[in-house]
C-alpha cells in the first residue's frame, strides 16, 4: 500500500506542468546555490576561553606538584644516604679507637680515623646516590606520565588558539 502511494506521488501531475508532487526545492539540489553561512561560527565568550585557561593552569599545577615530590624523594634519598654513611663511619671510628684493647700506641688508627671523616666533610651528592631509590623512580614516572598528560592536553584542546582567542576577545 505504501508502495503504490509512493509510485503515484512520483508521477507528473495531471496538469501537465511537469512538476512531481515529492519535488525537492531548486535551492537545495544545487550544492553551488546553496547559502552559505555568513557567521562563521558563535562569538567566544571570554569567560569560556578563561575557564579552559585555567583548567589548563590546573594541569600545568599539577605536574608541578609531582616535580616537587621527585625533589623532595631526591633529597629524602640524599639525606638517608648520608645517615647511613655517618652511622657508618661513627661504628668505624668506634672499632679503630674506643672499642678495641690493644698495646701501645697506634698512629695509623688515628689516621684512618681522620680520613673517614674527610670523606663525609666531601659533601659531593652524585645523581647514583639518589637515582636508585625506589621513591624516586617512581616519582619520576610521574612526571614523565604528567608532562606527556600536558603535552596531549596542549595538542588536543589547541590551548595556543585559546589563549590567542581569549586575548583578542578581552581588548
Amino acid at each position: 500500500m505504501r508502495s503504490q502511494e509512493i509510485q503515484r506521488n512520483l508521477q507528473p501531475s495531471n496538469e501537465g506542468k511537469g512538476n512531481y508532487f515529492t519535488a525537492i526545492p531548486s535551492g537545495s539540489r544545487d550544492p553551488h546555490h546553496r547559502k552559505q553561512s555568513q557567521d562563521p561560527g558563535p562569538i567566544e565568550n571570554p569567560k569560556y576561553l578563561g575557564y579552559q585557561l585555567q583548567s589548563h593552569d590546573r594541569l600545568i599545577s599539577q605536574l608541578l606538584d609531582v616535580k616537587i615530590d621527585l625533589i623532595e624523594a631526591q633529597w629524602d634519598a640524599i639525606y638517608r644516604k648520608k645517615i647511613e654513611d655517618l652511622m657508618i663511619a661513627q661504628n668505624e671510628i668506634h672499632a679503630l679507637l674506643v672499642n678495641k684493647e690493644y698495646e701501645g700506641w697506634d698512629e695509623e688508627r688515628g689516621k684512618k680515623a681522620e680520613e673517614i671523616i674527610r670523606k663525609l666533610e666531601n659533601f659531593d651528592i652524585q645523581p647514583s646516590e639518589y637515582e636508585e631509590d625506589p621513591k624516586v623512580k617512581n616519582t619520576r614516572a610521574s612526571v614523565k606520565t604528567s608532562e606527556e598528560s600536558l603535552k596531549n592536553c596542549r595538542i588536543n584542546h589547541g590551548v595556543e588558539r585559546t589563549i590567542r582567542k581569549y586575548k583578542e576577545s578581552t581588548r
